[in-house]
């Protein structure tokens, strides 16, 4: 089976201050230092978050010192936004500096605690860092203030993920199940609740889901060549040669 998809979720960008020690003139001065051809200067909080998406995700090459600025440029503006923070936070772990991440994300948290995804947000950072407690505290935080919010659909495909590393295959397919229902058009959250039935043995459950998978995204290879498997299993091998050609077939661009 293929590694899978994780979340990563999808949902902010964040950081925290590291200029404002070594600079006492910081809280006056603009942190943003850069550009983007064609694009107008920012001037609002909204307009710096989006900033700093830019320069991480859409631009060639991306910048993440750029998006940094940006998202403490937007802490500067209004100190007491909690996307702000969640922003800068989520920029400073993807450059590995957890403890400043974390004090943004505590911030974001205490400026809004009934917010659910800052937490999922910073139970990323846990994750990373090998403290699955945390982390699994802070997703269930957010499940327990919003449990059908639409946006968590990737963070209880991520419990599942974890889950299913701890042999608690029946947890993960309940969280997969959720996260479907939440986002039934996300060709993953199919594949991913297909791989633990697969794990499970139970082959036609996964054959499934990866039909599901592939319906969603009919593109995919990964879909096809996992389901081969799972026809293999099952004894189906005139399926499974099939399947493997069509992977192979998408795989070309065909």
């Amino acid at each position: 089976m293929t590694p899978r998809f994780s979340l990563i979720m999808a949902t902010g960008l964040l950081l925290a201050v590291v200029v404002a020690c070594s600079n006492p003139l910081s809280r006056f001065t603009n942190q943003y230092k850069c550009q983007i051809a064609g694009k107008p200067e920012p001037h609002t909080v909204k307009e710096y978050i989006r900033r700093a998406w830019d320069h991480s995700y859409e631009t060639s090459p991306p910048s993440i010192e750029c998006s940094l600025g940006a998202c403490s440029e937007a802490v500067r503006l209004e100190p007491k936004n909690a996307w702000a923070y969640d922003c800068r936070a989520d920029v400073l772990r993807r450059m590995n500096k957890p403890a400043e991440a974390l004090k943004d994300f505590a911030m974001a948290i205490q400026l809004e605690p009934n917010e659910p995804i800052h937490y999922v947000n910073r139970s990323i950072l846990y994750k990373e860092n090998g403290d699955i407690p945390r982390a699994l505290d802070d997703l269930n935080t957010a499940f327990r203030i919003a449990p059908d919010d639409h946006r968590l659909s990737y963070a209880y495909a991520d419990r599942g993920e974890i889950f299913k590393k701890q042999g608690k295959l029946d947890e993960a397919i309940h969280d997969y199940t959720t996260a479907i229902r939440l986002q039934p058009d996300f060709a993953w959250h199919y594949a991913n609740r297909g791989d633990v039935y697969f794990e499970k043995g139970e082959y036609q459950q996964a054959v499934n889901d990866y039909t599901e998978a592939i319906r969603v995204d009919p593109k995919g290879a990964t879909f096809y060549t996992d389901r081969a498997n799972a026809y293999e299993k099952l004894g189906q091998n005139l399926l499974a040669i099939a399947d493997d050609a069509r992977a192979k077939a998408v795989a070309d661009g065909h």
